[in-house]
């Protein structure tokens, strides 16, 4: 009987360690559906759609989705897996005109737009107002230098942070269309801050993310003790992926006790 096939769904961080396992044990991946790297549960939906040809990407889009993306297809393929490992590493989305954006895409588009500090405001601003933050976009020097479509764009996307209800409602929504005994949900792993600390935001989505999945009966992991176990500066290549060494151990562990028929 062959091997159960795996999907990965997330960052960089799960994509990696999932491939190296199939470099060097031949896990059985399927991942030439996917349109790019994506952080939050609404783009985990997007990408679904995107999966079963129900979403369509336009060229203009492209680049506020993965630019780097080298097989660009308008939707996808309908390739399913027997396993998807979903990480679930951010509760901020990104919006605009119904589409859910890649929150690394719009910051390197807007660099390549000569406009690093409005990428700051559109992230870290004070979305509860959403007014003062475009005002705030408006008044800066670098949004005069833009285009008029660039313009626009500023002005119309939304920056929203999920609470716990809409994180189990898309979950849920999730579960649904891929088979709730079929997903293992991931958070991001914790790191320290600038003072040694665990950031207490991380730690409080993945328990968040951790009680979501409890209640709808989903297989669910947090690597973070693991990372801090191995070592955090042996852990990291750098503070956004994974050493080769800690991927092949947290794969291990992911395979041996998600699916055992492959450990």
């Amino acid at each position: 009987m062959p091997a159960p096939t795996i999907m990965p769904i997330g960052s960089c961080r799960i994509h990696n360690l999932i491939n190296q396992a199939r470099l060097e044990r031949g896990v059985r991946v399927r991942a030439s559906g996917h349109y790019g790297l994506i952080y939050n549960t609404k783009e985990i939906i997007q990408q679904i759609r995107y999966m079963f040809a129900e979403f369509t990407i336009p060229v203009s889009l492209r680049e506020l989705l993965n630019p780097n993306h080298l097989h660009w297809r308008e939707t996808g393929i309908g390739e399913t897996a027997d396993v998807y490992f979903i990480e679930i590493s951010n509760p901020k989305i990104i919006e605009w005109e119904g589409k859910f954006l890649q929150q690394g895409a719009v910051a390197e588009f807007l660099r390549r737009e000569g406009a690093p500090t409005l990428w700051d405001i559109l992230w870290h601003g004070s979305w509860s107002d959403e007014a003062a933050v475009r005002e705030r976009i408006s008044r800066e020097p670098d949004y005069c230098e833009l285009t008029s479509d660039t313009q626009d764009f500023l002005l119309s996307v939304v920056v929203h942070t999920q609470i716990e209800s809409e994180l189990m409602a898309d979950m849920a929504h999730i579960a649904h269309r891929l088979g709730g005994e079929r997903i293992v949900f991931l958070s991001k792993v914790t790191a320290t801050d600038s003072s040694g600390v665990l950031a207490s935001d991380r730690l409080a989505f993945a328990a968040e993310v951790a009680h979501c999945a409890d209640v709808l009966g989903i297989r669910f992991f947090d690597p973070t003790a693991m990372l801090h176990a191995f070592g955090e500066s042996r852990g990291f290549a750098d503070k956004m992926h994974y050493s080769s060494e800690f991927a092949r151990l947290l794969g291990d562990h992911l395979l041996s006790n998600f699916m055992p028929s492959v450990a």
